[in-house]
């Protein structure tokens, strides 16, 4: 027992700083990567931070993986290098207890990451679609500030988005009004010298712009058939402010909604979260024989040889959901030849050393 908890300690260690460190750099990267496209510009800051929250939440998938694949090989691979694993067999500790411990380990991470997968990540997809949703449809003039340009991303399946300046507010009114946005193929432009926003009871919402100019431009074809005007006052009518509909994606579908699929893509979706638990079990497993033919000359050499290795992992998974969503593979494998290829590496890596010694000598 007590060496048992030792290989724990030993593995769960690393474990809880790379994952901790991996969350922390996705996080800035999201960050970052959502603010550079325009749309925090366009969240309020409790909206910024649950997208955040949310997109971290389903990397758990590949971050909980990840790290406990780095973690148990730097974890035995150091004590392989310290002598630490000899003493640990000559005191009754064999493979089989490092087994048992780390399956243990790599069961728990399973059920996890089955739950994020399965029921989570969907529900996760529906909230930030939701979002996307409400911030692509809504034009509430309580999210525009002055001097700053407020972005609606296009939603999937939609072309085109909207764009919003304003110089300056005051109160419910913007002032020295810019508008961008794209209508039946024609890109339209509107400058007026102020606007405001009316909501009626029934959600009805329009926009009243005063003193401007109107500008409608084809992307391409002939330009004669632009054309723009000038306006003293101009209502422009929106849609009914109430419940965003996510829309039909396949990432906030449910799984049960996903099993009775026949689309290509929805069949990829599905697969992809019955492999992601699946994935992070042999990851674990794997990482035990991986630890001793990892090579020796230190701990970054093991950590670089192991980052190497769930690259290129990772690139197999997304091209197998490539090839599914293409149709160009059966439903089986499907996206499953990934993790048929690491119990193959498992199963030729762990062979010849289950083998009895008699028979090994024998066939030497």
């Amino acid at each position: 027992m007590i060496l048992r908890r030792y290989v724990l300690r030993t593995v769960m260690r690393p474990f809880f700083g790379i994952l901790l460190f991996l969350v922390a750099l996705y996080v800035a990267w999201g960050a970052s990567k959502l603010i550079r496209a325009g749309g925090a510009i366009s969240m309020t800051p409790g909206e910024f931070a649950t997208v955040i929250a949310l997109q971290s939440q389903v990397a758990l998938e590949v971050l909980v993986p990840f790290s406990l694949f780095l973690a148990i090989i730097t974890g035995l691979g150091q004590l392989a290098t310290t002598q630490e694993a000899l003493a640990i067999r000559a005191n009754g500790g064999g493979d089989r207890m490092l087994f048992s411990s780390v399956a243990g380990v790599g069961l728990m991470a399973m059920i996890l990451i089955g739950v994020e997968s399965i029921w989570l990540r969907p529900q996760a997809y529906q909230q930030i679609y939701a979002i996307d949703a409400a911030i692509d449809q809504d034009t509430d003039f309580q999210r525009i500030e002055g001097g700053e340009f407020y972005i609606s991303q296009t939603t999937e399946g939609e072309q085109g988005g909207r764009v919003i300046f304003a110089d300056r507010r005051e109160d419910d009114t913007l002032y020295q009004v810019f508008v961008a946005r794209t209508v039946n193929g024609r890109n339209e432009f509107i400058f007026a010298q102020d606007a405001t926003q009316q909501v009626a009871d029934d959600g009805q919402r329009q926009m009243d712009f005063n003193q401007g100019y109107l500008y409608q431009l084809v992307e391409q074809g002939d330009a004669s058939r632009d054309w723009h005007l000038a306006f003293n006052e101009m209502h422009l009518m929106l849609g009914p402010q109430d419940d965003p509909d996510p829309g039909n994606r396949r990432k906030s579908t449910s799984t049960e909604e996903l099993s009775y699929s026949n689309v290509p893509y929805q069949v990829a979706e599905f697969q992809g979260r019955l492999a992601a638990p699946l994935t992070t079990l042999l990851l674990a497993l794997l990482a035990i024989p991986l630890s001793r033919h990892a090579p020796r000359t230190g701990r970054y050499a093991r950590l670089i040889f192991a980052v190497v290795f769930m690259i290129v992992y990772y690139n197999l998974t997304s091209l197998a959901r490539t090839w599914m969503e293409l149709g160009i593979m059966p439903l089986f494998p499907g996206v499953f030849w990934p993790q048929l290829l690491l119990l193959a590496i498992f199963v030729g890596l762990i062979w010849p050393a289950s083998r009895p010694r008699a028979k090994r000598l024998g066939a030497h």
